[in-house]
């Protein structure tokens, strides 16, 4: 990031977080200007290489321009756009890689968003963990490609899916992801809830299951979607479920 003349400032611009001893200061290499009204920053835990590298390049690409439809899901067409979108205010994402298939891609979010005197923002970006404690299974926003549901709830498929199922299978789910959730009773397709899981539903016979939903320290929700089998034995294993919560 050092020696990059674009990023040079003639003066310094500060910010102050509330009730807090912290500043910020542009001119640190670490602070980079998007625009007149706008420097972004990685929280500094984050010292991987490829991630700087990939922050880098989307802070250039700056704002996108409207990617997000009415009920806030990614355009298609979009989805291999870097950059920064706003979902609102008090909430930005920062894409830094995209997915060949539907609207998935690695990101990084913001953890805080500092307003200054000047009413220059600052935000402050980190990545989302979420960790399987059963088996040890870590699942990284910046290296795993997330697909994003709403402000709290993402979704991903396991590795064991993506190697059981096609290129074809994965854009046909993709795209029952785009429609959101629906109820439980719509023959439409989309991502149905069912007795403490979701299903994956699409006009075809193949179905997805979650088995479990991960919750990180940010309190975001990642639905892992591991398990693959028609509409029959899905069916199956949720009835299962059931007899087991009554």
């Amino acid at each position: 990031m050092e020696g990059n003349e674009k990023w040079k400032q003639k003066k310094f611009i500060s910010w102050s977080e509330k009730n807090s001893k912290i500043k910020y200061k542009s001119g640190n290499a670490s602070i980079l200007k998007v625009n007149d009204s706008c420097f972004v920053k990685l929280n500094d835990h984050i010292n991987e290489k490829e991630i700087l590298e990939k922050f880098l390049q989307a802070s250039k690409a700056g704002f996108v321009d409207q990617n997000r439809t009415d009920n806030n899901k990614m355009i298609r067409d979009d989805h291999n756009r870097i950059g920064i979108t706003k979902v609102r205010n008090d909430f930005f994402e920062m894409k830094i890689g995209g997915s060949q298939f539907g609207c998935r891609y690695e990101g990084l979010y913001s953890e805080k968003v500092i307003i200054n005197n000047e009413k220059i923002s600052l935000i402050i970006f980190n990545k989302y963990v979420w960790t399987d404690g059963r088996d040890t299974i870590s699942y990284d926003s910046c290296n795993e490609f997330m697909y994003y549901l709403n402000d709290t709830t993402f979704a991903t498929f396991s590795s064991k899916v993506e190697q059981k199922i096609s290129n074809q299978q994965i854009e046909t789910l993709c795209s029952a992801l785009d429609k959101g959730y629906v109820a439980k009773r719509q023959c439409c397709k989309g991502v149905k809830p069912i007795e403490n899981a979701n299903e994956i539903k699409i006009n075809a016979d193949l179905r997805v299951l979650s088995e479990n939903n991960l919750v990180n320290s940010q309190r975001k929700i990642l639905i892992v979607f591991s398990k693959i089998g028609t509409h029959k034995s899905i069916s199956t294993i949720v009835n299962q479920k059931s007899k087991v919560h009554k």
